[in-house]
């Protein structure tokens, strides 16, 4: 049994649908509520997550609550940032903090993200807390056009290639009028 196997088995990790893509499962929900907007909500819930060689990439998607990730175990990932004010921005999780890998990362709510293991890393596993807690209802999975045309070149490597190839599978095709 391979080390990635042996964690799934271990976690009960299951593929992530929704079009995310990765592993997950829930480790908790808060039994403290909060209210945001005039709702309430848990107080946070988090999951297991893990990308791997053969599902390398955590598509583009937008959360509607802040969302913490910690690694775990594993190699270096990149998380590819947008924001609402239309900038966009790099980061590298990981464990070698001596070359400037955080441990953490915080994505604010209303922000865009995506995940990209490096190459030849052959999985990363990450707690993911999310406050308030995740609801279905919160999230959007995929982007189009106008987003690529909001974001391109905001960064250098925010080519409108790059930014497809974050999309994946989830490209919104602009309907004819």
């Amino acid at each position: 049994m391979t080390e990635v196997e042996e964690i799934k088995k271990l976690l009960g990790l299951e593929p992530l649908e929704g079009g995310e893509s990765g592993f997950y499962s829930q480790i908790n929900t808060s039994a403290i509520k909060v209210r945001q907007k005039c709702k309430v909500f848990k107080a946070n819930s988090s999951i297991y997550y893990m990308l791997t060689k053969e599902q390398p990439i955590n598509y583009m998607h937008w959360l509607a609550m802040d969302d913490i990730h910690i690694i775990c175990k594993g190699g270096s990932l990149s998380y590819y940032v947008f924001n609402e004010d239309g900038t966009s921005k790099q980061y590298t999780v990981g464990s070698d903090i001596a070359k400037g890998e955080l441990l953490n990362l915080t994505i604010p709510a209303g922000s865009w993200k995506a995940l990209k293991l490096h190459d030849g890393v052959e999985f990363a596993l990450m707690v993911s807390v999310l406050t308030p807690e995740w609801t279905k209802k919160r999230v959007v999975v995929g982007a189009g056009q106008e987003f690529i045309d909001k974001y391109k070149f905001t960064s250098e490597w925010a080519t409108p290639e790059f930014i497809m190839e974050l999309i994946g599978p989830n490209f919104k095709h602009n309907k004819p009028n």
